[in-house]
């Protein structure tokens, strides 16, 4: 960090802290009430406090955005500071792993930029179904683009001569991909 002027203390000294350990450790009093004739010492078996989560009281059936309560239904701290990768455009990252029928992951790709031919499709569609050990005729769209992005490694190894062999043995398809 930056030092500032009057103290010559940086911003990651102040992190790091340059005190002794004895400091660091929390104070012998840390929890216990100082107040003379009163003690943090009960029979009573209930928790004190107001609860973080409300589990308590009803949730609303319509909720307010003035209502700040957190009814168990939130994000933890995690989503904020790692959100999915298309968090902002609405779709959860669930979507990419729900299985869904050939027609609608083909309209899905076509409409996200995709184009193949029918025949590259189904041969795509058919080692991603391989990867589901069911007898369902479904397949998420994660498993397609995980075979197709093999696929696109393959290629890229045999374009560069290279020894390396396809993810976990999903490279074997039956025709190349075509340069678009």
């Amino acid at each position: 960090g930056v030092s500032t002027n009057d103290s010559g203390v940086t911003a990651a000294e102040c992190v790091r802290g340059w005190y002794p350990q004895e400091e660091q450790l929390p104070d012998p009093d840390l929890g216990a009430c100082l107040r003379v004739g009163r003690r943090n010492v009960t029979q009573e078996t209930r928790p004190f406090g107001c609860p973080s989560i409300r589990n308590d009281i009803p949730k609303p059936r319509f909720r307010s955005v003035a209502d700040t309560q957190n009814y168990g239904n939130e994000v933890g701290a995690s989503a904020l500071l790692n959100p999915q990768r298309f968090e902002l455009a609405g779709i959860p990252d669930s979507d990419f792993l729900r299985r869904r029928p050939q027609g609608d992951v083909r309209d899905i790709l076509t409409c996200a930029g995709y184009s193949f031919d029918d025949e590259q499709f189904t041969d795509i569609w058919e080692r991603a179904l391989g990867l589901f050990e069911d007898d369902q005729p479904l397949v998420s769209l994660d498993a397609l683009l995980f075979v197709y992005a093999n696929d696109i490694d393959e290629d890229v190894a045999v374009r560069c001569n290279s020894l390396s062999a396809p993810l976990h043995g999903m490279g074997s398809r039956t025709r190349p991909i075509s340069a678009k």
